[in-house]
């Protein structure tokens, strides 16, 4: 039988016999056969065959191309098929010669088949690689002869048998024969027959067929090896209008080629990149700028179909892999960049010009959502990844952007990836399945051809989201845009670039869309892995081992631990632990390195704990990651984590997320605030505050916003309250928010009111500035403004104190107000000071147009217009939030009595409103605590008696007493209205007493200002509440002060003074103290009697009067004033009949006490002068005829006070050059009458003749009162003489 069998079985291996379908499945059972028959038969003479004679029996050559193509099907026909027919090729290796002594191939063989056999077999076996393996023992199998022909008969059988291979279900076999076609040409020498092996691969091939298109560009990868220009000369001749394929002349044969135009530019695509890695590199290298890359860029955009834009970006991949491999410098590398990225169509140009809408129109035609732009997209990406890392040169920052924008674009895109169900279907209950995947192509790099394969290609390597997500086609997108966004990376690894890259993804990891989060996402942690990768710490120097933008990816990183998506949340933790572990890699040589290696590891077990879907829980999680980052972060990335925190986690479109930076915020102001910088503290706090308003809807977030100013607040007590008095006034409600959050910690709270009293009574309190008060003169004047520090202070402590109510139960509200009373004085003390200096400042007025516009607007708003709040309003409101929150019912009632909130806004009142505040606060300080707890209508009217001294008294005095001596006017000012009030308020307290008078009168003096002054002088008048042994020793020097300001240059100061002494003298029994300075007060008052100012002259009068009435009564001896009086008469008796009628009236007072002196104590006269100044016409209310007055009065005055008369007529004469018309007219029939009650005797005691010359001169005056009374004089005087 073997015999029989023997040699004739390898007929059935005939190509002939390969078109019976039946016969082609059985090729593997046949090859089993002839392994069996030849094992049997090798021993035996039948073994050896003629193929001379047996004509019909396969040649050599034919067996090889045969069982090669075959044996490399192990994917469709199985491991044990392959086995039979690689045992086949072992057995009939001896065979493969024609002549006995030709023995190069069988040896060949029998020395690697085996080894093919043993491979097979092997656990490591690997079916990526059996074709290359294969393909290796074609060619070596092609020169093993050496011989020409040889050479040529195997490349003959190959494509004689190429016939068996057009059904479609074979493309694989025809694959590899095309393929192997081409290796076998690569071998040839004859060019001529080279070039028809190259026809015959492009017109045999069905270009139409995927796998056609792959064998032939491989076959001409193969051939360029060393025929390059041959086989790119054949492919230029490819590109052109599509065309359909010939007809065949003989219709009875199948046709052998076949696909149109564009298949053919697929195969070619292919071809290119096969070219580029198989050509030698001395000739790859001078054809590939000048040949084959304009090929390609011209190639690309005539690729319209889906599978043919996928052999395109699989041909530039090959591409970029050849020239890698040899190093070339690829200088149009951005031209086949730009080639995918039109294909990929991800971001459109805006179109311009003429043909602007057409474009427009055309291009939202194209679907970018289909599955087939989806594969585009993938392959495309892998593409430039390849020609990205290790192809010089590097690109230029424009097309990396260009890339950046083409990843991004996928970030938010929903692909449709399956088709889309009929509805006639739907309603069957039909699905439509998701058409299947092409089987891959895989040259000998193993490249894939698919989507799905690419992504296979890496699974040794984590997918960036690893086992959380399911969909192996949104895995693989992760994948090529992580990828590729490595590959820029790689391209240029240093941190510049990561930073370039990263910051790119921001946007979308921060984007409300999940998908476009969790896209980018993968990109940034890829980022953060590659270059883990590229640059560990044995690659870096120690100048770059500082990571300048660590703390803001962590920052990043952070609200994405709290997403909503738990994937999202996993591979935060995943790019987190990647940077911090990176970080202190990179510091090995420090202390903390262990420690921190050590904490990274416990970070590891909350990846499983993010993907809880409970809130509470991941709270609670993200609370230990705040904690863990509070420990591992360094001072030096602390700022950079806290700005990226506060400028966009807290902003972030997840709830969860903000409140996840929230909490880490919290925790690292709580572990690491003490380490800030006073400018850092400042910084951050402002930036807390300005995003209150954006997180407001969140109110977690918020009160975590709270928590962080209080923690910062107490690491940093100064700067922290500075920087939240740093806004502007009136503070904004996140600014009074945070104020009050810190208040309610007491220890906070009285830290903060300190600090508080400190700036308002410290900081610089004005500023000076220049204010236009005429534009077109350009005049401009100094004006003062209050600083915005103590301002915002004074603002702060209404604020504040709000917490004493809304806090008023328990421990810590108790505790709370408790220590706002410790404060009470010096607050209310320090808002008195404010309330003064606040006058002192200017605030702008609206300009009128301004003013009725917004006051137009309110009327179309329906509401009523405000004016802008002045300093004085920011005073006076928190002045009265403290007093309403932390004073009793009797204070505040009291208050609103007197109306001061009113009055403190008023220039002219605001003063008594002090005076009056400082009065409330010692009386209600009085009042009993059983007391206090009354009902508004209960409260009793304040009343102005004088108490004794408080310890709320003896506090307001030692707070105030410094700024007496003040340089600022305001504080002077409001010293002396305070300290004066409390002199009334003092009674048994001799320091206050002593105290206020040495500052009342240190501030009374000729240089102090002259509001100061009067006020001082005024207060002074306080010291008559009490008794005289306690001020006997300041009687003297109040008088002194006051008759020096008798002569002051303002006219308010002498009266004030005046009235001060009237006071004085009036209400204080101090006879021995008023005779010491009697004399000078008579002296410093005489010139006042004669003031041009009428009512310095009657208060003058009215002083004196006092005076005379002193020693009338006996308490100044009569020789101190007598003089005086006398002096001073003719004064008096001038000015009784003054035109001023409260002149008139107090010189008429004057005159009534010189009456009743005279009257008591002089020798004579005492009961005419008593009848005169009885007459009702000549009493102080009375308007008098001085004319009968100055008769009556001449005639006593001459009969009893004779030694007078001669005084007063020189007196009287000197008012003959007064400057008041009515007083001359009164010296002029007063001196007519006192000439005319005199004698003979006596008139020659007096200067007659000057009188009467006098009087005659007054009759040239012009003024006709003057005149006349001159007349009545001398006709007096004439009347007498005929008497």
């Amino acid at each position: 039988l073997d015999k029989v069998l023997w040699p004739f079985i390898l007929e059935c291996t005939g190509h002939r016999e390969l078109d019976m379908i039946e016969m082609f499945q059985c090729f593997p059972v046949i090859m089993n056969c002839v392994h069996v028959l030849a094992d049997r038969v090798k021993d035996q003479d039948i073994f050896k065959i003629d193929y001379d004679y047996n004509v019909n029996i396969p040649k050599p050559e034919e067996l090889v191309a045969k069982t090669l193509v075959h044996v490399t099907q192990y994917a469709s026909v199985g491991k044990e098929n392959t086995r039979h027919i690689v045992q086949a090729m072992l057995a009939a290796s001896p065979i493969l010669t024609q002549a006995a002594d030709d023995t190069a191939v069988p040896d060949l063989w029998s020395g690697t088949v085996p080894q093919l056999l043993e491979y097979l077999n092997h656990p490591k076996f690997d079916e990526n690689k059996w074709e290359d393996v294969n393909h290796k023992l074609l060619a070596s199998t092609v020169t093993a002869k050496r011989d020409a022909k040889w050479m040529e008969a195997i490349s003959d059988a190959l494509q004689l048998q190429i016939q068996a291979y057009a059904a479609p279900d074979r493309a694989d076999y025809k694959r590899v024969c095309l393929s192997m076609i081409g290796l076998t040409l690569s071998k040839c020498t004859r060019k001529e027959y080279v070039i028809k092996g190259i026809d015959f691969l492009m017109d045999n091939a069905d270009h139409s067929i995927p796998k056609h298109r792959h064998g032939v560009a491989k076959g001409l990868g193969f051939i360029s090896n060393t025929y390059a220009d041959a086989v790119l000369d054949r492919l230029a001749r490819v590109r052109g209008p599509s065309k359909p394929p010939p007809k065949p002349k003989d219709k009875k044969k199948p046709p052998q080629g076949g696909g149109t135009a564009e298949h053919m530019r697929g195969t070619a695509a292919l071809a290119y990149g096969h070219v580029t890695q198989k050509t030698q590199q001395n000739i790859m290298t001078s054809r590939m700028e000048p040949s084959i890359l304009p090929s390609v860029v011209a190639l690309m955009p005539e690729l319209k179909l889906q599978e043919i834009k996928e052999n395109g970006m699989l041909g530039i991949e090959w591409l970029g892999k050849g020239v890698k491999k040899v190093g070339f410098v690829l200088k149009s590398k951005e031209q086949l960049m730009d080639a995918i990225l039109t294909m990929v169509n991800l971001v459109k140009e805006e179109p311009t010009g003429k043909d602007a809408k057409k474009k427009s129109s055309s291009s939202n035609k194209e679907d970018t959502t289909s599955r087939d732009h989806f594969t585009t997209t993938v392959m495309g990406f892998h593409a430039m990844s390849a020609l990205l890392v290790g192809v010089e040169p590097k690109i230029t920052p424009e097309m990396t952007e260009k890339i950046q924008k083409n990843v991004y674009a996928t970030f938010g895109k929903e692909w449709v990836l399956q088709e889309p169900v009929n509805p006639k279907d739907k309603k069957k209950g039909a699905e439509v399945e998701k058409p299947p995947e092409p089987e891959p192509v895989r040259d000998e790099d193993e490249n894939p051809t698919t989507p799905i394969q690419l992504g296979m290609q890496h699974g040794n390597v984590q997918s960036p989201f690893g086992e959380d997500l399911s969909d192996a086609d949104e895995t693989l997108l992760h994948w090529e845009s992580a990828q590729l966004m490595c590959a820029l990376l790689e391209e240029n690894c240093c941190l510049e670039r990561l930073s370039l890259l990263l910051d790119g993804l921001l946007d979308f990891i921060r984007s409300s869309v999940v998908l476009e989060r969790q896209r980018a996402l993968a990109c940034f942690v890829s980022l953060l892995t590659k270059f883990a990768i590229l640059r560990p710490a044995s690659k870096i120097s120690d100048d770059e081992k500082n990571i300048p933008n660590l703390g803001k990816i962590v920052g990043i990183l952070v609200p994405r631990l709290a997403d909503s998506n738990v994937g999202i949340r996993k591979v935060a933790l995943t790019g987190l632990h990647t940077i911090l572990n990176l970080r202190n890699e990179y510091h090995q040589e420090e202390d903390s390195y262990k420690k921190t290696k050590d904490l990274l590891e416990r970070l590891a077990p909350f990846r499983p704990m993010l993907g809880t879907t409970d809130s509470k829980e991941l709270f609670a999680h993200t609370r230990q990651i705040a904690n863990f980052l509070s420990v591992v972060v360094t001072i030096k990335d602390l700022p950079s984590l806290m700005d990226e925190l506060l400028q966009n986690g807290l902003l972030d479109v997840i709830d969860d997320g903000a409140n996840g930076a929230c909490v880490v915020l919290n925790g690292l102001t709580h572990k690491l605030g003490a380490k800030l910088n006073e400018d850092e503290v400042h910084s951050y706090l402002h930036s807390m505050i300005n995003a209150m308003p954006k997180v407001a809807n969140r109110e977690q977030t918020l009160n975590g916003l709270l928590h962080c100013v209080k923690s910062l607040a107490k690491h940093h007590h100064k700067e922290g309250f500075n920087a939240l008095l740093d806004f502007e006034v009136p503070h904004g409600e996140y600014v009074v928010k945070s104020l009050q959050m810190i208040a309610t910690d007491p220890a906070l709270f009285k830290l903060l009111m300190a600090h508080i009293v400190e700036v308002m009574l410290t900081s610089q309190l004005f500023s000076e500035e220049k204010i236009e008060i005429d534009k077109k003169k350009k005049e401009t004047k100094d004006v003062l403004k209050m600083c915005k520090l103590p301002l915002s202070a004074c603002t702060a402590v209404g604020e504040i104190t709000e917490i004493v109510i809304t806090h008023a139960t328990g421990p810590v509200g108790k505790q709370t107000r408790e220590l706002a009373v410790q404060f009470q004085v010096q607050i209310m003390c320090c808002m008195l000071l404010f309330v003064a200096a606040s006058h002192e400042v200017y605030d702008e007025e609206m300009d009128p147009k301004e003013v009725e516009k917004e006051k137009e607007k309110a009327r179309k708003a329906k509401t009523e217009w405000e004016p802008p709040p002045k300093t004085i309003d920011h005073v006076r409101d928190s002045f009265r939030f403290f007093v309403q929150r932390l004073y009793g019912i009797h204070c505040n009632t009291w208050v609103e009595q007197a109306e001061l909130w009113t009055k403190f806004m008023n220039a002219q009142d605001y003063i008594f409103a002090l005076c009056e505040m400082v009065k409330i606060m010692v009386v209600e300080a009085q009042i009993p605590e059983d007391e206090r707890d009354v009902e508004k209508e209960d409260v009793k009217p304040l009343t102005a008696k004088p108490c004794s001294s408080t310890p709320c008294t003896q506090a307001i005095y030692k707070f105030m007493l410094p700024y007496i001596q003040k340089q600022l006017d305001c504080y002077r000012l409001c010293a002396c209205a305070v300290v004066g009030q409390l002199l009334f308020h003092c009674k048994g307290d001799k320091e206050i007493i002593q105290g206020a008078m040495n500052c009342l009168l240190s501030r009374s003096d000729q240089t102090e200002q002259e509001r100061i002054k009067l006020l001082a002088i005024a207060n002074l008048r306080n010291i008559t509440v009490h008794p005289y042994n306690e001020i006997s020793t300041y009687i003297a020097p109040v008088i002194t002060t006051l008759v020096s300001g008798f002569q002051d240059d303002s006219t308010k100061v002498i009266m004030e003074t005046m009235t001060t002494l009237h006071h004085l003298l009036t209400n204080v029994d101090a006879s021995e103290q008023f005779a010491t300075v009697v004399t000078p007060v008579c002296m410093r008052l005489k010139p006042n009697l004669t003031h041009e100012i009428a009512d310095i002259r009657a208060n003058s009068y009215r002083l004196f009067a006092i005076l005379v009435s002193l020693c009338t009564e006996g308490k100044l001896e009569a020789t101190v004033i007598e003089q005086q009086m006398f002096l001073n008469m003719p004064n008096i008796l001038v000015h009784v009949n003054d035109e001023h009628a409260f002149v008139r009236n107090t010189s008429k007072e004057c005159l009534h006490a010189i009456a009743g002196y005279l009257v008591k104590n002089a020798p004579g006269g005492k009961s005419a002068l008593k009848a005169l100044f009885q007459k009702a016409g000549y009493q102080v209310d009375k308007k008098m005829d001085y004319d009968e007055f100055s008769r009556e009065f001449t005639a006593i005055w001459v009969r009893e006070f004779n030694n007078h008369v001669n005084d007063t007529l020189v007196a009287m004469l000197g008012f003959f050059k007064s400057n008041w018309e009515v007083i001359r007219a009164n010296a002029c029939i007063f001196v007519g009458h006192l000439l005319s009650q005199m004698d003979e005797e006596a008139l020659k005691k007096v200067n007659t003749d000057q009188a009467l010359q006098a009087l005659m001169n007054m009759l040239k005056g012009q003024a006709p009162q003057v005149r006349c009374k001159a007349v009545k004089s001398l006709g007096l005087l004439l009347t007498k003489k005929r008497d």
